[in-house]
């Protein structure tokens, strides 16, 4: 039946062809261009969104973390201890040498618990921020999008709203989980300076050699969220890792509910309230991975290495003009090979050095922000 093609049908199916070739090449090149234009938005929204954390979130959160350990982590007793005379009489008074050896190992603890602690609550906010902001965004795209149908399937959340959802870091670790990780690292703080006699100096290197001993224990405990006890196998550490975490950042679904119906009353938008239970949800779900894991482990020891870094330069600082352990000109921040601290003397001052970085918590905070593991996590959530 078929006739065969003629040259004029030939060449108006070339031109179809052309035709529809030209307005699939346009149509590539607008997707291209659209995908490009998304894919900039996104990154420009995602550092706006570090922009918020740096400048708002983390420097409303950091006085409570300082407050929490303050009370984990009082030396007052112990130094009052210390102030009581010799001999007092007092039945059941311990000696001095029992209460110096009980101040020296709160004072290493205070140091890990305060970069373990700033970590978390860096990490946990970032999480927190990155949901909200993403649905934000999507919020602004969907605008006159379907109409009232899509707002109905996926409501606003309007200011206080958002201020309730971060607010939900005030009931999370810093109130609930803060207390058993101080006495987790308590305890791995006596097993690494338990030893070190009172009487005893120490150099720069053995300082270090310290430090790096600590903050290698404290990041791997963190990174489990183990801070009960010793794991007896892998599959238990995995377990407890997801539990702590997934439990530890974010109060349960009933507090957040009991929480907003008493901010919002009881005629609140039940629509707003579940969006905002699974945004919590997501939270609690990305901090029982394995990735989050690993990112919040090196965060910690990034952090921690900043800290050891600029304790070593601080009590082991030379003079001007003074050679660096590389053998050049190290001027006013370089570290004696020399110069020796008696512990007695290092206790007070590794304690010191705690309280100024959580006064100002900007290094380990931004140490936590260079940590690639944490970029690739936040990214991906985002």
């Amino acid at each position: 039946r078929r006739q065969g093609t003629t040259p004029a049908r030939m060449e108006a199916l070339k031109g179809l062809h052309s035709t529809f070739r030209g307005l699939f090449d346009r149509l590539e090149v607008r997707l291209k261009q659209d995908r490009k234009q998304a894919e900039d938005d996104l990154e420009a929204h995602f550092h706006a969104v570090e922009t918020v954390l740096f400048q708002t979130a983390l420097p409303s959160i950091s006085p409570r973390v300082k407050y929490s350990l303050q009370r984990f982590c009082d030396v007052s007793a112990l130094l009052a201890a210390l102030r009581q005379p010799s001999g007092d009489g007092r039945e059941g008074s311990r000696s001095k040498l029992e209460v110096w050896q009980d101040l020296k190992v709160l004072s290493f603890a205070r140091a890990a618990a305060a970069i373990a602690a700033l970590t978390v609550v860096s990490m946990q906010m970032r999480l927190m921020l990155t949901v909200l902001s993403r649905q934000l965004f999507l919020e602004r795209a969907m605008e006159g999008v379907a109409g009232e149908a899509a707002r109905g399937l996926n409501p606003t959340l309007g200011i206080e709203a958002q201020e309730f959802f971060l607010s939900l870091v005030e009931r999370g670790f810093v109130t609930t989980g803060m207390g058993t990780m101080v006495e987790a690292l308590k305890a791995t703080a006596a097993t690494i300076v338990g030893n070190l006699a009172l009487a005893e100096t120490m150099d720069a290197s053995r300082t270090r050699a310290t430090f790096a001993a600590l903050g290698e224990k404290v990041a791997r405990r963190v990174r489990r969220g183990d801070f009960v006890s010793e794991p007896v196998d892998e599959t238990e550490s995995e377990t407890r890792t997801k539990n702590f975490w997934r439990d530890a950042l974010l109060p349960p679904d009933e507090t957040v509910v009991s929480a907003f119906r008493e901010r919002f009353g009881a005629g609140a938008d039940d629509a707003v309230l579940a969006l905002l239970l699974t945004m919590a949800r997501e939270v609690r779900t990305v901090a029982s991975t394995r990735v989050f894991a690993d990112a919040l482990g090196d965060a910690t020891a990034r952090a921690w290495d900043r800290f050891a870094a600029d304790a070593e330069v601080s009590l082991f600082r030379d003079g001007e003009d003074e050679t660096d352990a590389d053998g050049g000109e190290g001027g006013a921040e370089s570290v004696s090979k020399t110069n020796k601290l008696p512990v007695a003397k290092l206790v007070p001052a590794v304690s010191n050095l705690a309280g100024q970085t959580l006064s100002h918590p900007v290094d380990a905070f931004g140490a936590v922000a260079s940590c690639p593991k944490v970029q690739e996590l936040t990214r991906e959530m985002w």
